[in-house]
């Protein structure tokens, strides 16, 4: 990409049409319920012990009962954009 061919094809509109088709099925997936396959508990999963220290989900508004946290798809993550959790950005600070 950081060459002169790489910026000439970023530059080409027929590249950038099919980067925008790329982009858009991948919004749509991220938008859709399908997307809650990640909120799982296996090594590769948000859910699992490494992910959620990494993520730090303590941060965030969620229910930690609920299958899937209580966000209906991948891309929830403004207050009201949930079924049960509020997830809020930034996160809430925490005082200890």
């Amino acid at each position: 990409m950081g060459t002169p061919a790489g910026f000439a094809a970023f530059r080409d509109p027929r590249v950038n049409a099919m980067l925008k088709k790329i982009l858009n099925a991948w919004c749509e997936f991220l938008s859709s319920g399908d997307s809650l396959c990640a909120l799982n508990d296996s090594p590769s999963g948000w859910k699992c012990a490494e992910a959620r220290q990494t993520v730090g989900i303590e941060q965030y508004e969620h229910d930690p009962r609920d299958e899937h946290w209580g966000f209906a798809s991948g891309t929830t993550s403004s207050p009201g954009a949930s079924r049960t959790a509020s997830a809020r950005w930034p996160p809430r600070t925490t005082t200890r």
